[in-house]
């Protein structure tokens, strides 16, 4: 028993209004929470799963004293062994069964005394016809809980159950007694990453108590293990997908041009990535003072690429239909200066890596950006080769048995890696290089041009009922728009085009590109038309290739034995053989790049910024960068006077004002940062710039 005042400092409300109804997992769920693991295992072991059978036991520790294998794990966790050989129950868990039991005592003293006041309220307990008619959520609650029972689909709207009971619960309860459960601790993960910060305050404010608040979330972040360093690969993580084999893939998107300050590393992401053999640095850019941070800003360029990495397990034959999860391997910045022995080098490295982990990687897939199709080239022998690279020969290449009659099919009979290119990818950039303004395509006399397309749109004999096109699908600058080479490749299209004048060139680019698309990406394409198409667009581009060579050296000879008339008409030949050439800003950026908009920062920011980089004396310490400002207070921006000991490498240590302050490297970030920069695909943004200007 205990006294009065430790009775008095009891707190029950830690244990669920339903304690004593609680049984088996529900249970001993309350006394890992309230008591500690340990004590939940001894409970467990002994079968006493409720309430009533623990307050009814005389000792739950007796059980030690009896030599059992079956209690020799739980007895090294949870006692001492004397040199006699007894076994001593640990002082913490003695403590804690104690103060458990005497929660139990006061919880179960409370009930009984409000047992006769709840009797003469039972009228009010029950539920009446006319309380569900003036609660008509209530009703709608009560017949789809019916429904599931009668149904039987309980576990096909187990989140569902969850979701409500939880919401419920807590609206009965202050905001600082919010539970969660851990379905719904996942999902508020899920949602945050997937619908990012607005989205998830959006629902959070107006679904009350559903999901937890943004402080409780980045907790739940920070212990679930999924946040990782730029630059550094994950491979540990491949366990978790308990698959022997896999492919990874590759590519490069835009992002939005910042700079952070990771604590966990200590180090400044968002610079490029420095590259070392194909392979990214991580932790490269660190500072200890103000002015490094300032050289590397002044030195370095920050990313606008994002290079992504990921890797997805291929199923098992004994369960084919369950496709694993694909996993994150790494991001980092980049600026998009690779080359292809660059990727072959980190694919490699990913290899091997991988290899370590049990985890053997099948091949790699891409996009159709040169550098990459090279890499392949290269490390499939397609060819191509070098003469220090045999991947072939390599001990872990597996052997591939072609068939002798595939004349048509070529690939080595020993492969280290095979290889996919994004279908996607290559459709639009074909769509792309006939949007192009700097190139002049031809097929012999025939052109190849954009303006065939816009003359059918703007052509009053014609509607969109006839060949479903706007002025939306050849726009030059949505270079990722797939479902506008569908609309481009329509059969109403190209027999319209058909019936135009001097569109042959056009009409055969577009039919080429329709037998892509039904060749790579139609899945009710047969096997026999997919190879036969495929291998026309091939068959087609090498003879308009070789068109191109001939044109184009036969054009360089005359212009030597001709006067200046002919030299610049063989000019518009060679002009037209750059067709085939790779233009890396028309072909290779697939993404949409970085507007800058120097005005999205607020005055007060540009004020105090230029106050505080108003370096007046040079003559400074490398511990102490000298700052003046006219300001004596700092609010929104992370300058202190004093700092926790532990925290002294997240903060650079200034002067300001002859007056010692410390400066937070996030902050530092946000101080060096002159532009505000955003996404030239963000919707948002551009939805509100027309509206400005309807508006105006």
């Amino acid at each position: 028993m205990c006294s009065r005042n430790e009775d008095i400092l009891l707190d029950i409300t830690v244990l669920p209004k339903d304690i004593f109804e609680r049984v088996d997992h529900k249970f001993y769920d309350v006394v890992k929470s309230v008591a500690g693991d340990s004590l939940a295992k001894i409970l467990k072991i002994q079968l006493i799963n409720s309430v009533g059978k623990l307050l009814n036991t005389p000792d739950i520790f007796a059980f030690f004293q009896y030599d059992s294998e079956e209690t020799d794990a739980i007895k090294r966790e949870s006692c001492f062994k004397s040199k006699t050989g007894q076994f001593i129950v640990k002082p913490g868990i003695q403590s804690s069964f104690s103060y458990f039991i005497n929660l139990l005592n006061k919880a179960l003293k409370q009930k009984q005394e409000l047992a006769p006041n709840e009797n003469t309220e039972n009228y009010s307990n029950y539920i009446t016809d006319e309380f569900l008619d003036n609660h008509s959520l209530l009703k709608s609650l009560i017949k789809w809980y019916r429904l599931n029972d009668l149904n039987g689909v309980k576990q096909t709207n187990q989140f569902l159950v969850s979701f409500i009971d939880n919401l419920i619960n807590n609206c009965t309860q202050s905001p600082n007694n919010f539970r969660h459960s851990e379905s719904i601790k996942n999902f508020a993960i899920c949602l945050y990453v997937l619908g990012g910060k607005q989205t998830y305050e959006f629902i959070r404010l107006n679904l009350y108590g559903s999901i937890p608040n943004l402080t409780t979330l980045g907790e739940l972040i920070k212990n679930s293990d999924t946040a990782f360093s730029e630059a550094e690969f994950n491979f540990e993580s491949l366990r978790q997908c308990h698959s022997q084999f896999g492919f990874c893939s590759e590519d490069t998107t835009g992002i939005i041009r910042k700079v952070e300050y990771d604590s966990k590393t200590n180090s400044f992401v968002g610079f490029v990535t420095p590259i070392d053999h194909g392979i990214p640095l991580p932790k490269f850019y660190q500072a200890n003072t103000f002015n490094e941070l300032k050289t590397i800003y002044e030195t370095n360029e920050i990313a606008s690429l994002l290079n992504v990495h990921m890797f997805q397990s291929i199923p098992t034959e004994d369960n084919a239909t369950r496709i694993p999860r694909p996993l994150l391997l790494s991001a980092y910045g980049v600026d998009n200066k690779i080359t292809a022995i660059n990727v072959l080098n980190r694919w490699m490295y990913i290899f091997q890596h991988c290899l370590d982990q049990n985890v053997r990687i099948i091949g790699f897939s891409t996009d159709a950006d040169r550098r990459y199709v090279s890499a392949m080239r290269l490390a499939s022998g397609f060819f191509a080769s070098l003469p220090d690279l045999q991947l072939d020969k390599h001990q872990h290449a597996f052997k591939i048995n072609v068939p002798t009659h595939w004349k048509w099919f070529f690939l080595r009979n020993n492969q280290l890696f095979l290889f996919f290119q994004d279908p996607v990818h290559l459709v639009t950039k074909w769509r792309n290089r006939l949007l192009s303004t700097t190139t002049d395509l031809r097929f012999g006399t025939d052109k190849i041009t954009i303006t065939h397309i816009e003359a059918l749109i703007s052509n009053d004999h014609y509607t969109k009922l006839d060949h479903g096109l706007t002025s939306s699908d050849i726009n030059p600058k949505d270079r990722q728009n797939y479902n506008s080479c569908i609309k481009l490749i329509s059969d109403d299209v190209i027999n319209l085009l058909i019936n135009g004048v001097d569109t042959n060139g056009t009409v055969v680019y577009l039919t080429l590109l329709k037998m892509i698309v039904k060749a790579y990406i139609d899945k009710s394409t047969s096997v026999r038309e997919r190879v036969q198409l495929a291998w026309c667009v091939v068959f087609v581009c090498r003879i308009w290739w070789s068109w191109l060579k001939i044109n184009s050296f036969s054009s360089s000879s005359r212009s030597k034995a001709t006067t200046e008339k002919t030299n610049n008409s063989s000019k518009m030949f060679g002009y037209s053989s750059r067709a085939t050439t790779d233009n890396n800003e028309e072909l290779e950026s697939d993404d949409d790049g970085v507007d800058e908009d120097e005005n999205a920062s607020s005055d007060d920011e540009d004020e105090l910024y230029d106050e505080l980089l108003n370096f007046e004396n040079d003559d400074y310490n490398e511990q102490e960068e000298i700052l003046n400002s006219t300001r004596s207070s700092f609010d929104g921006i992370k300058i202190v006077d004093n700092i926790n000991p532990t925290l002294k490498h997240s903060y650079f240590k200034i002067k300001i004002n002859d007056k010692i302050k410390y400066l937070h490297k996030q902050s530092a970030c946000w101080l060096l940062s002159n532009k505000s920069t955003r996404l030239s695909s963000d919707r948002l943004s551009r939805v509100m710039q027309q509206t400005t200007h309807i508006s105006s």
